[in-house]
């Protein structure tokens, strides 16, 4: 893709193929071990709020790492572009949350 001089090559097979291996295959041998193995089941019951924690602290990391990749690309940026971007971040976030809100009140009646 070439986006205003950015040129950008996604090698689609490659991509899902990374991402079949580090994300799909770890989560249905996860899915099965909780629904077949219960010394599993009972791990994750006991342990429930330590794993969602790590689970969210592993995200955090990948937008660190992606942040940091892309290091000298954040410093060539104007400031004025930097606090656009985060502006329309956040309130992409507030309008996501909206129509959660609307979708949940209308039509579940919650």
């Amino acid at each position: 893709f070439d986006l205003g001089g950015l040129n950008i090559n996604v090698i689609v097979p490659a991509l899902l193929a990374k991402l079949s291996i580090t994300i799909l295959a770890p989560s249905i041998i996860g899915k099965l071990l909780l629904e077949f193995y219960l010394p599993a089941q009972r791990f994750a019951t006991t342990y429930r709020t330590h794993l969602s924690m790590f689970s969210t602290a592993n995200l955090a990391f990948i937008i660190w790492q992606t942040l940091s990749g892309a290091r000298d690309l954040l410093f060539q940026t104007e400031g004025s572009m930097m606090v656009a971007i985060i502006f329309l971040s956040s309130s992409m976030f507030v309008f996501y949350l909206i129509v959660n809100w609307a979708v949940l009140t209308l039509c579940f009646n919650m």
